[in-house]
């Protein structure tokens, strides 16, 4: 009795999994099927199309060289600014790294923008900062996006009260300005 509650159940248990598979566009073979005895009825797979159209969007910041100790540097600062803020908040404090070193105004590497004076006041206590993979997630997000989201890359400021720049954009507790 027992042996043929168990043979049951596994085709039971076969049944199932081959219904979600089915439902996630998983077929199985027939061989497969004969296996379990037939139990499950077996269809061909939709055809797959294939798109001639491909994304070619290039990411918004592949200008940019991001080294080991970049990324230590940037993983501190988006920790002691903003790790009280959600993943996009902490995603737009980078965007205005990333802008201030493609743009001609401000110094060219991510350290020289991180560390110029009157700019980052976390700089200074950067050491005190404790990093997640979250913050590694979205420098890793970042660098690959074709999309930003702050409005566009002439965004190179940012603040608790909006104080700094114009065309101000408010994600979470922070304001962002041009």
């Amino acid at each position: 009795m027992k042996k043929k509650f168990d043979a049951i159940m596994y085709v039971g248990l076969a049944v199932i999994i081959v219904e979600v598979m089915a439902l996630a566009g998983i077929h199985i073979t027939s061989r497969a099927a004969a296996r379990m005895e037939d139990a499950i009825e077996i269809t061909e797979a939709p055809p797959i199309e294939v798109s001639e159209k491909t994304d070619t969007k290039e990411p918004i910041y592949k200008a940019i060289t991001v080294s080991e100790d970049d990324a230590v540097l940037l993983e501190q600062i988006i920790w002691a600014e903003a790790n009280n803020q959600n993943f996009k908040g902490q995603k737009a404090c980078l965007e205005v790294i990333f802008n201030r070193v493609l743009s001609d105004e401000w110094p060219d590497t991510i350290y020289d923008v991180l560390s110029q004076r009157g700019q980052f006041a976390t700089w200074k206590s950067r050491g005190k900062a404790k990093p997640t993979e979250v913050q590694s997630d979205v420098i890793s997000e970042v660098l690959r996006e074709t999309e930003t989201v702050l409005p566009d890359t002439s965004y190179v400021y940012f603040d608790t009260k909006g104080v700094n720049g114009r065309d101000h954009v408010k994600i979470q507790d922070h304001v962002f300005g041009r």
